[in-house]
């Protein structure tokens, strides 16, 4: 009787061939890599095994510095001149002021100050016409010049001098004159109405007691008459004098009366 072998009997023997020849043509499978490798070019294997570098990370690379920011150039003005702050200051207002208002700035400025409560004949012989003062006895012509020429002219030969005696008649107040030299001489003024006041600032409309308080109690009376003379006299009527009338204790009209002759 002949051998046979089992079916697993068989299995084994063929597996034990198949790991024979593998293991007979692995050498030979690396034997060919290896020749291969070496007949490879000399730059593949160069580049085969050149050293890879690292990336470098964040962290590594340098850190940029910024620009500085242009600095703004400053502009270096000179100092203002004198007329440039001159220029500068604020200009006054040229709305007007009352009238009343320039009324009394223009008597504090043109007014000297007097004593009040006594009468001095050198001083208070004068009346206050648009904020100057105008005397007795002294040229008409810049008086006239300030009241302008809406006035009424009434002309009669003189008695005492050569030429024409002159009243001149405005509204509120009118002033009376006697030729001298060629000139009209101021003789007389009588105020009657507003705006005209003595230097002392009496004027139609103030009270007795305003004039004894202006002028003192070196007066005398009679009827609505209170009047001041140079000399003292009541009857001495070519005195020089100021003389108040009066309605009802309060000033109705003013008079300032020269002497009529000039020696």
């Amino acid at each position: 009787m002949r051998y046979r072998p089992k079916p697993c009997t068989l299995a084994l023997v063929s597996a034990a061939l198949c790991v024979a020849l593998c293991a007979c043509e692995a050498p030979s499978r690396m034997a060919a890599t290896n020749t291969g490798a070496e007949d490879a070019p000399i730059e593949s294997q160069q580049v085969a095994t050149a050293p890879m570098t690292a990336s470098p990370t964040p962290t590594d690379l340098p850190t940029p510095t910024p620009s500085p920011a242009p600095t703004p150039a400053v502009e270096v003005s000179a100092p203002p001149t004198a007329d440039a702050i001159r220029d500068e200051q604020p200009v006054p207002s040229e709305s007007p002021l009352p009238d009343a208002t320039v009324a009394e700035m223009t008597d504090a400025l043109s007014t000297p100050s007097l004593p009040l409560g006594i009468f001095d004949a050198s001083t208070d012989l004068t009346m206050l016409v648009e904020g100057q003062i105008y005397a007795l006895q002294t040229n008409v012509a810049p008086l006239l010049a300030a009241l302008g020429d809406d006035f009424k002219l009434a002309e009669t030969p003189s008695v005492l001098h050569e030429g024409l005696e002159k009243s001149y008649t405005y509204k509120g107040i009118a002033i009376y004159t006697h030729p001298f030299e060629g000139q009209d001489i101021i003789d007389e003024i009588a105020v009657t109405g507003k705006p005209f006041s003595t230097q002392k600032g009496v004027s139609v409309g103030s009270s007795r007691e305003d004039v004894i308080a202006a002028y003192g109690d070196g007066f005398f009376e009679e009827g609505n008459f209170m009047a001041f003379t140079e000399s003292g006299d009541p009857d001495d009527f070519s005195s020089p004098r100021l003389v108040f009338e009066f309605d009802v204790g309060t000033v109705e009209a003013i008079y300032i009366e020269g002497m009529s002759e000039i020696n």
